[in-house]
């Protein structure tokens, strides 16, 4: 080394130390040596190769200069041994770690801007000032250098600060003009599979090399974190003892082997501990690490690339089921470390015929209406791929799902899968009655049809109940075994199907085995989940004998991104030549608009239909309402008409000019403090979830003294119950209510009482006033993903009855629908804020100023589990949410009523324990707190002689049980809940959530058909014409449940809900009501049949 490169490297080590003086993570002087000795190795490669003329070509290395690099190893003892001066036999050689050089010289492509993308206006400024960054490797750990690099281009739009970055071609998410080639911030806007081989990935808080990224990718699915952390700690320990071993038998057979005294007379020196920052340096990568860098991996390449691989898929024959055991790993925690289960409804999953998942998403209840949502983005995706829609979908509960299945798929049949019916009974006999040949060999079963599966079935049941084998429960199981036959859910249309819906059970198993035995949360489960879909995919696709050309090009493997970029670049390259060579295969680019896994979901945001979401708006549409092409569909869409038309055109046979009439009064929507008028618009379609819902923009106006409810439904053509009740918006008319009569006379009565008379046009339609078909271009409307639904002053839906200080954004049940995402959630949280459109902390009472509001509230109006109704909840919300604003200000997030109902039942029973025990004291060492809330509202009546007793709580409407004395009026009903239903059903049935009108179940076993019609005509009458009444949302919304989840709209029109097997019908209903179909009894509703 020449004088002046020795100056050099001082000067360079100089640099770095004075430029890292102030960080707390030292580097050694010999380490730091090293890496200024290569540093001047690369630039002198540089300059040699440099191009010094705008015409001249680079220069080329001579054969006698050695090419080395990218990734230096440092010496070894070999080089002490074979080369003349090669130094003493020390530690320090051991602990040299290697540095990865991230350099034009070696990566060319490096020259172009992050931001910008220009290549022209970039210069490099030298390498990075504080030196190289560590990495984190497989077997030791290692260090990065990189240059700077300048761009003019960016430098100069930074000190304009004119226009966007998206008006300029800019990358927005990426800031600045200067960029070290080691940062998180250059490498941004680029995808791991495209970052150039053999480099590092770099993170904002880490970097590792890439061979410990492709393990911790391709092992992360099977394993977990801590798992992983331990196993590469282990792998780096064994590579320090090994070093260790290294010097001393070096030492040992290399220190008599030279006569020089430079080796031989040095002293055996120890070596450092592993974890020694000034020795060995050893730091493994952590199980935090680990994480995000998986998650990373998943957020920017696993979820992009397994969607674009689902899009590229279609069934024939679609099979769907839930998977509930893992989806309940997908918890939301707090800042506390409190955990949340919001997943309710499992992961839905599709799978086609040849066993691959067409379709998931995680589900946040067990409705009909999410799977109808996941449905409709299966059908439109089938519609831009030119196939028909699937021809069956199989599920273990076909009957219950065909209601969706209709809605969204109106040629597809359902049906029930063989396995779960064959899965209680003599397994030979029962599937023989059903299948002519079982599947083997690859070729699909045969079935029988419809009245032979009957036959067959009567003569195995008779068969095997002559030798007594069927137990008391048998006689049911197979009545219910029969309707499905007779229904022909075991019927198949095309035989050569594979339509069994056994594999479905061997997809549970693959949900299952995520974080197997280990706790998760949403955001973990959800990359899980993505990477499993995509792996699995891929590996059913290959085994097959038959595969795409483009699965056979990857040969297996999952990172089809990358594969895809290849056949791409090799197909241009291709095409630029004039050899004759075969195309590669591409994968499919299918753009349907679906998104998987965690989305959002309009039926859990708006509670089942019956809530509207507030909405901002796009100034894109802002020039023109009235008409716009649906980037969705791609067909001219009128506004006006499209808002309403789930009640005109084909159900309702409404001309959509009734919409142009004039009205005497306005229309307007209603909520807690204001009221809104109402103009049509469609918002494009979200891209989020496959939903066809209309959304209504808004303007203030002052209140009129009536109020009068509507609802805007959903597309036309909505054959089941849902598209009545609990898909739409609900809107609020102020002036007189429009007239129960028709223009003939009185209205018709059916036998049961009931008026059957009212339809659409007249309670509806005839009302709407010109303003319902204006437009407001001073309002822009955003698709109805839920998320940022704040309002602001300025905002049009602004409420002006809101307290000053309060928060707009409340709907008339006490309901904030602003989910900005707000300082201090956590990662899960916020990850189902954004995918949700629902904020979490709406949900739960977290803080302590919260807590204690609520304590002080119950204490001053009385609350009380078991006398709070539906109504009350509502009320009580909106009060609590009203103190809450005073108290916290406008940015606190408001309480769904929810929040209040789960709080006041958890406390109630931690009250009445603190009394039984009588222990009042708090964590502070003081009593007043505990004693006066346990007294303030009594809880337990006390009865001489006897000692009071343990607390239950009802697991359906959660109210205390026994809060009075015995056979007190206040004190829960044996078996059954304040409106009636039983709280356990025997049969399985699933029950009628609470809680329901009060008239319709009595005792927990009468039903009262006459209750329940007059309910869905005054529901129906609220809901289109009338303000809420007697009848509150959460009753609603309950009793809309119930009608949704038991009630079929035959092909003749008729309207039929399915009676309750173990709950008796009221004697003085006509029997003419009541109709036997598919083995069940059905109720009519004339009333819904009319419309």
């Amino acid at each position: 080394m020449s004088l002046l490169t020795k100056k050099k490297v001082e000067k360079q080590i100089s640099t770095w130390n004075e430029a890292r003086s102030h960080m707390n993570n030292p580097r050694p002087q010999f380490q730091l040596q090293w890496e200024s000795e290569i540093v001047e190795y690369v630039q002198f490669l540089w300059e040699k190769t440099q191009t010094w003329s705008k015409k001249g070509e680079p220069s080329k290395l001579g054969v006698n200069i050695p090419l080395l690099g990218p990734r230096f190893l440092p010496p070894s003892y070999l080089h002490v041994q074979k080369r003349s001066g090669g130094g003493a036999i020390e530690p320090t050689m051991q602990y040299l770690k290697p540095l990865n050089i991230v350099h034009l010289f070696y990566y060319p492509q490096l020259g172009q801007c992050p931001r910008c993308g220009s290549d022209k206006d970039t210069a490099w400024e030298g390498w990075t000032s504080k030196g190289a960054r560590e990495l984190h490797g497989l077997f030791c750990e290692e260090a990065a250098l990189g240059t700077q690099l300048r761009c003019n281009r960016c430098r100069e739009s930074s000190k304009g600060k004119t226009g966007g970055d998206a008006a300029s071609g800019m990358v927005a998410a990426i800031e600045g003009y200067c960029f070290a080639t080691t940062s998180a911030m250059y490498w941004k806007g680029w995808e791991h599979w495209r970052i150039p081989r053999g480099l590092p990935i770099f993170f904002y808080r880490c970097a590792l090399t890439r061979d410990l990224f492709d393990l911790l990718v391709e092992l992360r699915p099977s394993s977990t974190s801590a798992g992983l952390e331990e196993r590469v700690r282990m792998l780096e320990y064994l590579e320090a003892v090994r070093a260790r071993e290294c010097q001393n038998n070096s030492k040992n057979t290399l220190g008599n082997y030279f006569n020089s005294g430079v080796t031989s007379g040095t002293c055996l020196q120890a070596f450092s501990e592993p974890d020694d920052a000034l020795g060995y340096g050893d730091k493994s990568v952590s199980r935090d690490t680990i994480t995000e860098v998986f998650i990373e991996f998943s957020t920017h390449t696993r979820q992009i690339e397994s969607a674009n691989y689902l899009k590229s898929l279609s069934a024939i024959c679609a099979s769907l089921d839930n998977t509930f055991k893992a989806a309940n790993k997908a918890t939301l925690t707090n800042k506390d470390g409190q955990k949340m289960k919001e997943i309710k409804g499992g992961i839905l999953t599709v799978l086609n015929e040849g066993n691959e998942i067409i379709s998931w998403r995680f589900c946040q209840t067990r409705t009909n209406a999410e799977i109808a949502e996941l449905l409709l983005g299966l059908k439109h995706h089938h519609d831009v791929l030119g196939l028909p829609q699937p021809k069956m979908v199989v599920a273990d509960n076909c009957c219950h799902i065909r209601g969706a299945v209709a809605s969204a798929m109106p040629e597809t049949e359902a049906k029930l899968d063989v396995w779960h019916f064959s899965a209680s009974a003599i397994a030979a006999d029962i599937s023989g009655a059903i299948l002519k040949t079982h599947a083997e060999h690859g070729r699909p079963a045969e079935y029988w049809d419809r009245g032979e599966q009957e036959q067959c079935l009567l003569a195995a049941f008779d068969k095997w109940a002559e030798k007594g084998v069927w137990s008391a429960a048998a006689q049911k199981v197979h009545q219910e075994q029969l309707k499905h036959v007779r229904k022909g859910c075991l019927e198949r249309s095309d035989q050569h199907l594979r339509s069994d819906g056994s594999h479905v059970e061997g997809m549970h198993k693959g949900w299952n085995l995520l974080q197997h035995a280990q706790p998760s949360g949403i955001v973990m489960l959800s990359a899980l989940g993505h990477d499993f879909v995509l792996r699995r995919n891929i590996r059913v696709a290959f085994s097959r004998r038959q595969m795409t050309p483009f699965v056979k090009f990857t040969h297996g493997s999952h990172h089809i991104q990358l594969s895809n970029h290849v056949t791409k670049l090799y197909n241009g390259l291709r095409e630029k030549g004039t050899q004759l060579l075969p195309l590669l295969p591409e994968l499919p680019d299918v753009d349907s608009g679906e998104t998987f896994g965690l989305v959002a979901s309009d039926n859990a945001t708006t509670f089942g239909g019956l809530l509207i979401k507030e909405e901002t708006l796009d100034a894109k549409l802002a020039h023109d309402f009235e008409v716009h092409t649906d980037s969705f569909t791609g067909r001219t869409v009128d506004f006006a008409t499209e808002a309403s038309c789930g009640i005109m055109i084909e159900d309702w046979q409404i001309d959509p000019a009734l919409l142009d009439q004039p009205a005497a009064q306005p229309l307007l929507l209603h909520t807690a403090n204001g009221s809104v008028n109402v103009s049509s618009t469609k918002p494009p379609t979200n891209s989020m979830t496959a939903s066809n819902n209309s959304v209504l923009a808004a303007k203030v106006t002052p209140p009129s003294p009536i109020k009068r409810k509507v609802i805007c439904v959903g597309p036309a053509g909505t054959k089941t119950i849902d598209g009545y009740f609990s898909s739409g918006c609900l809107l609020t008319w102020y002036g007189e209510p429009p007239s129960a009569a028709t223009e003939g006379g009185d209205p018709a009565v059916s036998s049961a009482g009931i008026n059957n008379s009212i339809t659409p046009d007249q309670r509806y339609m005839q009302k709407l006033p010109p303003e319902f078909s204006q437009d407001h271009p001073d309002h822009p409307v955003l698709p109805s993903t839920g998320i940022n639904n704040s309002i602001t002053p300025g905002h049009p839906l602004f409420l002006q009855g809101c307290p000053e200080g309060g928060d707009p954004a409340v709907s008339s049940a006490g309901i904030n629908n602003s989910i900005a995402v707000a300082a201090g959630q956590t990662r899960s949280q916020r990850l189902f804020s954004i995918a949700t459109g629902i904020n979490p902390h709406s949900l739960t009472i977290q803080h302590s100023d919260e807590f204690y509001l609520f304590m002080n509230m119950r204490a001053e109006f009385k609350w009380l589990s078991y006398q709070m109704t539906s109504k009350r909840w509502v009320q009580a919300t909106e009060e609590y949410n009203c103190h809450l604003v005073e108290k916290m200000g406008r940015s606190v997030i408001q309480k769904n009523p929810q929040a209040l109902l789960h709080a006041l039942g958890d406390i109630e029973p931690k009250l009445m324990n603190r009394i039984i025990k009588d222990e009042y004291t708090s964590k502070s060492n003081n009593e007043t707190f505990w004693r006066y809330h346990c007294s303030v509202v009594p809880l337990v009546k006390e009865e001489r002689g006897k000692k009071p007793r343990k607390v239950q709580t009802c697991s359906r409407c959660q109210t205390i049980m026994y809060p009075g004395a015995e056979n007190s009026p206040l004190n829960h009903k044996r078996g059954y809940c304040a409106d009636g239903v039983k709280q356990v059903s025997k049969s399985g049935e699933d029950l009628p959530p609470w809680p329901q009108p009060q008239g319709l179940f009595s005792e927990g076993r009468t039903f009262h058909p006459h209750a329940f019609l007059t309910a869905v005509q005054r529901v129906y009458e609220r809901v289109f014409s009338q303000g809420p009444g007697e009848m509150d949302i959460l009753e609603m919304e309950a009793f809309a449940k119930l009608l949704a989840s038991r009630t079929e709209i035959r092909e003749d029109g008729a309207v039929l809900f399915c009676l309750f097997t173990d709950i008796v019908v009221d004697s003085s209903t006509p029997r003419d009501r009541i109709v036997t179909h598919d083995g069940n009894q059905w109720l009519r509703i004339n009333f819904l049949q009319q419309l």
